[in-house]
């Protein structure tokens, strides 16, 4: 059984879902600026794990997988169209 929660904070979308791939759960943040949701994703990444870098893909147009330095698991989404790969190491 796959649960899914939606809170909304400060106009920001915060999901929850079990994901039994990976830590039994990771927790999806959707962001509606490529910006903001780029910032968020690379303050998570300071002494954690990048999966996936933020990136322009097929399905949200900004999109990054991380663990942060605590080992929680996420998922940044960005709703606004045309966003170009970012290198990681800038801010």
């Amino acid at each position: 059984m796959q649960r899914c929660e939606r809170i909304e904070l400060n106009g920001t979308d915060l999901l929850s879902t079990d994901d039994i791939k990976s830590q039994g759960f990771f927790v999806p943040l959707g962001v509606e600026d490529a910006a903001r949701a780029h910032q968020i994703f690379l303050e998570l990444a300071e002494g954690g794990t990048v999966g996936l870098p933020f990136q322009g893909t097929f399905w949200p147009p900004g999109f990054g997988v991380v663990v942060d330095r605590f080992g929680m698991p996420w998922e940044i989404n960005s709703g606004e169209p045309n966003v170009e790969p970012h290198d990681q190491n800038s801010r």
